[in-house]
C-alpha cells in the first residue's frame, strides 16, 4: 500500500551543472504540482510538459515537469520531477516550495525504499541499484545491472519453489499419514535434495569472483624500507603518487591508488616499511602496524625485495608472517637493473626496476592474470556478501535436512522451513525491519 505522506529531494548532485532534478513522491504530488506550474493546464501523466513553476507569485524557474501515476512510477506512488535548470538556487526554490505545499525532505535512499515497500523491486535489485552506482569499473557495472534485472530473483525464485515444494509434500502427509509411505517418501526428499545442494553451492561458489569484479582487488604493495615500494607505486599508476627519497622510512601512513587491468579494478596500497628496533619514533610504528593490517586484509601482497643487496633475517620473516595470512604473495625483485643485483630463479617472482619501468609489463601481466580469474565465470555472480551469508546459511540448513535420515519427516521440515526463510531474506520476503533499514540508509539522499 502507498505510504500516507509525501516526500521531495533533490535527484541529481548538488552543484553547477546541466539539469538540476526535483522529485516527489507521495499522494500529495499530483496536487504540488498543479499547485506550481503555469500556466495552468490538464495534465497528462507521464508527458513532459514545458511550464514556468511559480509560487506565492514569484518565478522560481522554467522547467521540464513529468507527472508519474502509481503503477507507472519507480516508488509505486505518485511521482513528480521538475527538471530545472542547473546549479544550486533553481532547484533549492522549487525545493522550498514543494516542502510549503505539504511534502516532507526525504531521508537517504527513502525513494528506493518505498520501491521496495511498493513492491516495484526485490531487496536484491535494490542493493543492485547501489552496486551500479558505485561500479568503477565496466565490468561491475554489467554485473550490477544483470541483478537490477532481476536475473538472481528468478534463479532464488526456482530454489524458493524447490524447497516450497518439498516442505509441502512432508507437510501434507501430516495431513493424510494413512497415505505416507516413510522409506518411499524418505528417498524422494533425498533425490531432490542432492539436485538442489549442489546447484546452490555452485551459485554460493561464485561469490569469489564476484567479489573481486565488484568491489576490486586489494594489493599490498609492502617490504623492507628502501626496496622501492613507492616507486613501485608511481610506475604502476603512471604518476607520481607517492613521495620518494632516499631517507628510509618516509612513507609512514598507507597511500592507495586505483588501477583498472582486464575490466577489473586493482586498488593498491603502498605501505610504511617494515622493520623492528628500539630506535622507531612514534608515528613509524603506527606506520608499520598499518602496513601490517593492509597485508591482513589483501587478496594479493606484491612483496618488494631490493635486488641489489642481500636479504636479510628480518626481511625474511616479514615475508613468512605475511604468508600466512593466505593472501598470495609475489616476490617483486626491485633494481634488478643495478650493477650485483642478484635475481633467484623461481616461479612467480617478478625482476624489475621501477624506476627504469624495464620489467613493469610483466607485473601487469601478472596481475591482469588474476583479473582473469575473476572474470573467468560465466553466468550469475554472487557479487553481495549478505547474500553469500544468506546462501551459506540456506545450504546448512538442507544439508541437516539431508543428513536426518534417523530423524522424523516432521524433524526434517524445520531445516526446509530455514532454508526457505534465508533464501527470502536475499529477495527481502523475510528480510528483518532492521536488516531492511541498513540496507537503505546507505543510498545517497534523492535515490
Amino acid at each position: 500500500m502507498p505510504l500516507r505522506d509525501t516526500i521531495a529531494a533533490l535527484a541529481t548532485p548538488p552543484g553547477r551543472g546541466g539539469v538540476a532534478i526535483v522529485r516527489v513522491s507521495g499522494p500529495d504530488a499530483p496536487g504540488i504540482m498543479r499547485a506550481l506550474i503555469r500556466p495552468r493546464r490538464e495534465i497528462k501523466y507521464r508527458y513532459m510538459h514545458y511550464v514556468s513553476l511559480e509560487y506565492d507569485g514569484c518565478l522560481l524557474d522554467k522547467a521540464l515537469c513529468v507527472l508519474f501515476e502509481r503503477e507507472h512510477s519507480f516508488t509505486g506512488e505518485y511521482v513528480f520531477e521538475a527538471h530545472c535548470h542547473g546549479g544550486n538556487m533553481a532547484a533549492a526554490a522549487v525545493l522550498e516550495a514543494v516542502f510549503a505545499l505539504g511534502a516532507r525532505p526525504a531521508q537517504p535512499g527513502e525513494f528506493i525504499k518505498r520501491a521496495f515497500i511498493n513492491g516495484k523491486i526485490s531487496l536484491a535489485q535494490a542493493e543492485s541499484v547501489g552496486e551500479l552506482i558505485d561500479a568503477r569499473t565496466a565490468q561491475a557495472a554489467r554485473m550490477a545491472a544483470r541483478g537490477l534485472g532481476g536475473e538472481l530473483d528468478g534463479r532464488l525464485k526456482a530454489f524458493q519453489e524447490e524447497v516450497a515444494d518439498l516442505l509441502a509434500g512432508i507437510e501434507a502427509a501430516f495431513d493424510y499419514p494413512e497415505q505416507l509411505e516413510e522409506e518411499p517418501a524418505r528417498e524422494a526428499l533425498n533425490a531432490s535434495l542432492d539436485a538442489l545442494i549442489p546447484s546452490l553451492e555452485n551459485l554460493r561458489d561464485t561469490y569469489a569472483a564476484g567479489r573481486l569484479l565488484s568491489q576490486g582487488v586489494s594489493v599490498c604493495i609492502a617490504g623492507l624500507p628502501n626496496a622501492g615500494k613507492s616507486s613501485l607505486l608511481n610506475a604502476l599508476a603512471g604518476r607520481e603518487c607517492a613521495i620518494v627519497t632516499s631517507q628510509a622510512g618516509t612513507t609512514r601512513d598507507v597511500l592507495s591508488v586505483e588501477l583498472e587491468l582486464n575490466g577489473v579494478l586493482f586498488r593498491l596500497f603502498d605501505t610504511a616499511g617494515l622493520r623492528g628496533g628500539e630506535h622507531l619514533c612514534q608515528a613509524e610504528k603506527i606506520g608499520i602496524e598499518r602496513a601490517l593490517k593492509q597485508a591482513e586484509e589483501a587478496d594479493i601482497i606484491l612483496y618488494v625485495i631490493d635486488a641489489s643487496v642481500p636479504r636479510s633475517p628480518m626481511d625474511i620473516r616479514f615475508e613468512e608472517g605475511m604468508r600466512a595470512h593466505g593472501a598470495k604473495l609475489f616476490r617483486i625483485y626491485n633494481k634488478c637493473d643495478l650493477p650485483g643485483a642478484a635475481v633467484p630463479a623461481e616461479k612467480g617472482g617478478i625482476a624489475l626496476s621501477a624506476l627504469s619501468g624495464l620489467g613493469l609489463e610483466g607485473l601487469k601481466e601478472l596481475l591482469g592474470a588474476q583479473a582473469a580469474l575473476a572474470n573467468s565465470t560465466e553466468g550469475l555472480l554472487i557479487t553481495n556478501a549478505r547474500h553469500k551469508d544468506a546462501l551459506v546459511k540456506a545450504l546448512d540448513a538442507l544439508k541437516g535436512a539431508r543428513a536426518a535420515q534417523a530423524l522424523p519427516l516432521d524433524c526434517v521440515s524445520i531445516d526446509l522451513r530455514t532454508a526457505l526463510c534465508a533464501l527470502e531474506e536475499i529477495t527481502g520476503e523475510s528480510a528483518s525491519e532492521n536488516m531492511v533499514e541498513r540496507i537503505f540508509e546507505k543510498f545517497c539522499l534523492g535515490k
